[in-house]
């Protein structure tokens, strides 16, 4: 009977603790003001992301919004960072240096790493979409035009 009522008073110490430390974990939250920051887009990427910075050298990071008209090209191109990407509308077509042809439609991401050479195209009838994030070292090209290899 004794270690009953030691059980019950320590699970009820443990219930009360946990909640005071919710509650002052709620406690201390503070809501945004004066803030806005809409959402442009989002993507799923199934490759796995891992970015290398090298200790010491701080990267600088990029955001781009790259619109391709119906018809339109990126060119054969590879670039100086790890890149980030997600299609906010209509479908991408990217063909990578291997001739190898992803389509991507609005709400896919995808990863790009630095050298690997591909070409966007835009086959639809409707403005492509793709927004960018290229994580680099400092003075790194963003974008190195590359010949056709396909």
């Amino acid at each position: 009977m004794k270690h009953r009522k030691t059980l019950a008073v320590l699970l009820g110490g443990i219930a009360v603790a946990a909640t005071l430390g919710v509650l002052a974990t709620q406690a201390q939250a503070t809501p945004p003001i004066g803030t806005t920051g809409p959402i442009l887009t989002t993507g799923s990427i199934e490759e796995r992301i891992k970015i290398k910075t090298r200790r010491g050298v701080n990267s600088e990071v990029t955001f781009q919004k790259v619109t391709v008209a119906p018809g339109g090209t990126t060119g054969w191109h590879s670039h100086g960072a790890e890149v980030i990407a997600v299609v906010a509308r209509g479908t991408f077509t990217l063909t990578e240096e291997d001739c190898s042809v992803r389509t991507l439609p609005a709400g896919t991401g995808f990863t790009e790493n630095p050298g690997a050479v591909h070409e966007g195209r835009n086959l639809g009838t409707g403005p492509v979409v793709v927004y960018v994030t290229y994580v680099a070292l400092p003075a790194s090209e963003l974008r190195i035009d590359a010949e056709d290899p396909c």
